[in-house]
């Protein structure tokens, strides 16, 4: 639904959200899927699959899009979101069968649940919800906590992660984003138990204590 109406001569969100539209299905592959690397710094500059983990953020590029298309209302350029969606449902099903850390699927679940509240279907819904389970099969359950990924920290000298423990928090905090947006969603139990799980995991003093 579209009206007309007077707002205050301040920055244009929905302006900017449409031109991120242009910009989010201008820079896809033949797979319509992002590139892994771009480099910038020759002459010209290119978008390359050789380096890089492209479609392994699939997921993000794709919320992206549904995010600021929700935000415009464009309708620019909707034959290629779809195939980028499909693209990437397609690349998720090979995920699903062989990774047991759940990042990118997260990552397509966050994508799909947004197009699901802009469309609702019960095939979509579907989809989201085995995403769901195969979170919770793939996770390890000790007592009232749960995690994918529990390696010893990186002590390299960067700034990423919090006393090196950057994989714990993003992998184990990005399902629970996942979880709990589809609980909202669906009133899975088992999602948001799942989600509480790894939420106390994370809440482990090694991970959150100040260096010495």
């Amino acid at each position: 639904r579209r009206y007309e109406a007077d707002v205050p001569a301040t920055l244009d969100l929905a302006l900017r959200a449409e031109l991120a539209v242009q910009g989010l299905t201008r820079f896809l592959d033949a797979r319509f899927a992002p590139y892994n690397h771009a480099y910038f710094n020759v002459n010209p500059a290119f978008m390359t699959n050789h380096y890089g983990q492209g479609h392994q953020n699939w997921g993000k590029t794709a919320e992206s899009l549904a995010l600021a298309r929700l935000m415009s209302g464009s309708r620019a350029n909707l034959d290629v979101e779809r195939k980028t969606f499909n693209g990437m449902i397609d690349f998720s099903k090979s995920k699903l069968q062989h990774d047991k850390l759940p990042t990118p699927i997260s990552r397509v679940m966050l994508a799909l649940m947004h197009v699901y509240h802009r469309e609702p279907n019960e095939e979509l819904k579907g989809l989201i919800a085995f995403m769901a389970d195969v979170h919770g099969k793939h996770a390890t359950i000790a007592a009232e906590q749960a995690y994918y990924w529990d390696g010893p920290p990186d002590e390299r000298d960067t700034q990423l992660g919090v006393n090196g423990y950057l994989l714990q928090v993003f992998v184990n905090g990005t399902a629970i984003r996942a979880l709990t947006r589809w609980h909202q969603i669906s009133g899975d139990e088992q999602s948001i138990e799942l989600a509480g799980k790894l939420a106390a995991f994370l809440v482990q003093p090694k991970y959150w204590q100040p260096e010495c």
